[in-house]
């Protein structure tokens, strides 16, 4: 939940001035908002594992069903000209795009 203190904070981060009037508003709507984002941790995460699913929403709205686009089938459209897209690559080998090794540590 936004709080105007938090939502102050955030502001003194950004740089930014609000008015009192402006947090209040902010606070509200910032605060409408997140717990619209924290729906999905609603389901237990068991019904999750279960294949349950929940109904689309647009905007915090259900989704009408007279706006839902049925699944596309799934084509495959190869492009045509591969050995075009190769010759603009700086190096190549058996059809593979070489890229320079890149430097990288191990974290842990």
């Amino acid at each position: 939940m936004m709080t105007a203190d938090l939502l102050r904070e955030l502001c003194a981060a950004g740089h930014l001035a609000l008015s009192d009037e402006e947090t209040a508003d902010f606070t509200e709507e910032l605060s409408h908002r997140l717990a619209l984002l924290d729906q999905p941790n609603a389901l237990p995460p068991e019904d999750l594992l279960s294949g349950a699913t929940a109904e689309p929403m647009v905007y915090g709205g259900l989704y009408p069903d007279a706006l839902q686009v049925g699944l596309r089938e799934d084509v495959c459209n190869p492009f045509e000209n591969t050995a075009g897209i190769l010759a603009q690559a700086p190096c190549t080998r058996e059809r593979y795009i070489v890229s320079p090794d890149v430097p990288h540590q191990k974290l842990g």
